[in-house]
């Protein structure tokens, strides 16, 4: 799949069930999750939709839209 391509639908983080611990970004191989004001956030730019940060985040908070 290509990163980021036209069609894709990126990694959501779901603000209030994130406690910005960071678990999703390191799972991230395309490094599209950074975490910033104790919030994750996702590049679409580099999300592919493989999903990794969704089986890696603790809390549930990032789902595929």
């Amino acid at each position: 799949m290509a990163v980021g391509g036209e069609g894709t639908i990126p990694a959501y983080i779901i603000p209030d069930m994130c406690s910005g611990c960071g678990q999703c970004a390191p799972s991230c191989p395309h490094k599209a999750i950074s975490v910033c004001a104790g919030q994750a956030v996702v590049d679409p730019g580099l999300c592919d939709e493989c999903e990794a940060c969704v089986f890696a985040c603790i809390n549930g908070a990032v789902t595929m839209k």
